[in-house]
């Protein structure tokens, strides 16, 4: 896929998530501007490197297990985090849920992206 179409359809997509946490959830902009920024991330960085979750030639545990952990805990954290206890009301919650997600799984996204290039920079595995 070449820059210009992984571009549009990752700020197609952040746009979507984005307009759909204002429409649906809370109508901050401040708000929407971070789901957005987050889900744009998270589908430029999957474009970028589609084996962060599956990789053909290692067994499915090697991968597997940390795309699963780190998804869990994300996962967690949005439920338990962002609990029915806390005094906010439905629609901020959701909002908040979908930020907390979008931006757990960009983050790890960029670790991953990182530790790709490093691991394939010869300049970097001569420093070390």
């Amino acid at each position: 896929m070449n820059r210009a179409t992984a571009w549009g359809v990752s700020l197609a997509t952040g746009g979507a998530v984005a307009s759909g946490v204002y429409r649906f959830g809370s109508p901050d902009l401040a708000l929407a501007a971070a789901v957005a920024a987050s889900y744009t991330a998270v589908v430029r960085l999957t474009l970028v490197h589609p084996d962060t979750a599956y990789e053909s030639n290692v067994p499915v545990l090697a991968v597997g297990r940390w795309s699963g952990l780190s998804t869990g805990f994300l996962l967690a954290v949005v439920v338990f985090g962002v609990a029915p206890t806390l005094p906010l009301d439905n629609d901020l919650r959701l909002g908040l849920r979908v930020l907390v997600l979008g931006a757990g799984y960009a983050m790890w996204l960029f670790g991953v992206s990182y530790a790709r290039e490093k691991n394939d920079d010869p300049e970097a595995q001569h420093s070390r």
